[in-house]
């Protein structure tokens, strides 16, 4: 089966700075998903190129648990541009590009997927698709507390 793209953005009422932060932010992330993914272990250290993370994913918290490995291909802090390659569970490809430029009143996020999961392709995609739009609410939440909000 063929890959699927995906494009979804979204924007904030917070400076793009801010934004990038919380986006790049691996304790965010695990807020920003919920329920949608419980994450093994992941990295102390902040995100940079070049970092090979393997930990597990189960979805909901309660599918069983598998290995997943996420590679960050681009992190550029200046141009406020991510690039991972992630796989694992079926998924045979998930790249995933994140944007976060200035707009005139705020910010926006911009996500582009490529998902690649054999037959389950269209159902991931689905999945993938509602797992983008639900990290909205809560990275506007993060966005509104304090600067430690993660």
């Amino acid at each position: 089966m063929m890959a699927t793209m995906i494009t979804m953005s979204h924007d904030y009422d917070a400076p793009a700075r801010e934004l990038w932060r919380i986006a790049t932010d691996w304790n965010c992330l695990r807020r920003a998903v919920g329920r949608m993914v419980t994450f093994g272990p992941l990295p102390e250290e902040p995100m940079h190129k070049g970092q090979v993370i393997r930990t597990t994913v189960s979805l909901f918290g309660v599918l069983p648990a598998f290995a997943y490995t996420l590679k960050i291909r681009e992190f550029d802090a200046t141009a406020m541009h991510l690039e991972t390659s992630e796989s694992g569970g079926g998924i045979d490809r998930w790249e995933h590009t994140i944007d976060v430029e200035p707009r005139h009143h705020g910010s926006r996020l911009s996500d582009k997927l490529v998902i690649s999961a054999g037959w389950l392709t269209p159902a991931t995609a689905l999945w993938a698709r509602i797992m983008l739009s639900r990290r909205h609410r809560p990275r506007r939440a993060m966005l509104s507390e304090s600067q430690e909000a993660c």
